[in-house]
């Protein structure tokens, strides 16, 4: 079993494996000042749980930003872009993050719907088994813009990311010019290509070094092509170093692990 514990000034985060790529998590973070946050997770999907007071959190839902008070649930499939802002304070959750391929019924797009604190979640089934259920989805995300263009980019980046190809091969691939491609990719991301592809480079080294592969191989095998410019962006993006991601890091085994009543055994 792999468990993660770091702790800094203004956040923390402890992170257990509990089921076959599924892990369990545990965040606390304090904001001096309302920031808001662009979050995007390549080849995995989240579901988180919160139970924050009204004020605290906020969800672009479309055109307008969804107040999360109270228990709810947040299912972000693999590659959603999620656009969070958060009051100052402290803020916690748990959240599960899974690697396994979603079953055909999870939901497609980005949704937010009410947590029932009675659930019990162990594995990946049980996971699984809330989606059968008969939830009030609220659409959350980006809603209401549509570009082709936009599309095909972030397929072709997604397709190619470990790759070292250029804004222009990128944009002569799907056949627009360069200016038409990031005018319309940032209007409708929120972010640049260029961003875009790091922020997917960041969450597949740290996969890889959650797997064990060193902190160099993460870098370059996540198509990282100088390790300056990999840890700028993994710090950045995660507010942590890759190497102290790596050294907190450690392998668990023997007796039954407690996280706030989510329980794992090896």
């Amino acid at each position: 079993m792999k468990i993660h514990n770091i702790s800094k000034k203004t956040y923390s985060l402890s992170s257990i494996q509990i089921d076959d790529g599924l892990d369990f998590i545990e965040r606390e973070q304090f904001q001096a000042s309302s920031s808001q946050m662009l979050d995007i997770y390549p080849g995995f999907w989240m579901l988180y749980l919160f139970d924050l007071p009204a004020g605290q959190m906020y969800l672009q839902s479309g055109k307008k930003m969804l107040s999360i008070a109270g228990p709810k649930a947040l299912y972000v499939p693999p590659y959603s872009l999620i656009d969070q802002k958060f009051s100052s304070g402290l803020s916690q959750w748990q959240a599960y993050s899974c690697f396994r391929e979603p079953e055909p019924y999870f939901p497609k797009q980005p949704v937010c719907f009410p947590w029932d604190k009675n659930w019990r979640i162990f594995d990946f089934s049980d996971i699984a088994s809330i989606f059968k259920k008969d939830l009030n989805f609220v659409p959350v995300g980006r809603g209401g813009i549509s570009s082709s263009i936009v599309d095909k980019a972030c397929h072709a980046i997604r397709e190619n990311y470990k790759e070292s190809l250029t804004l222009n091969q990128i944009a002569k691939e799907i056949n627009v010019s360069h200016f038409s491609m990031t005018h319309a990719f940032s209007l409708e991301m929120g972010l640049s290509p260029i961003s875009y592809r790091n922020r997917i480079r960041v969450f597949d080294s740290l996969r890889r070094i959650s797997l064990g592969e060193s902190v160099t191989q993460a870098c370059y095998m996540s198509g990282f092509s100088d390790y300056s410019r990999f840890y700028r962006n993994f710090n950045q993006v995660l507010n942590v170093s890759p190497s102290d991601f790596a050294r907190r890091g450690f392998s668990y085994k023997g007796q039954e692990v407690q996280l706030k009543g989510i329980r794992a055994s090896s």
